[in-house]
């Protein structure tokens, strides 16, 4: 009995330790970041950038190009596809 009080007193507290981020938590998480463009991207290309030491695809949202080493902030998250804009 006291092993099943236990459990019940701890749930929530368990739960709140090792949850799974709610639908759209994560992503929601990167818009703003700063990434760095990791070739050239003119307006609407596609292409790399870093962010977070990872590679994502990216697609030049802003009306300016970016160019290799330039930075740019996250606008929105499409699947695997960062939106960026230059800096």
């Amino acid at each position: 009995v006291f092993c099943w009080v236990t459990v019940f007193w701890l749930r929530n507290k368990l739960k709140a330790r090792f949850h799974a981020p709610r639908n759209g938590e994560e992503v929601d998480a990167l818009v703003g970041q700063r990434a760095v463009a990791l070739q050239d991207l003119a307006e609407g290309a596609l292409g790399k950038v870093e962010l977070r030491g990872t590679t994502w695809n990216a697609r030049n949202a802003g009306t300016l190009p970016l160019m290799l080493g330039s930075g740019c902030r996250v606008k929105r998250v499409d699947g695997l596809t960062l939106y960026v804009e230059r800096e």
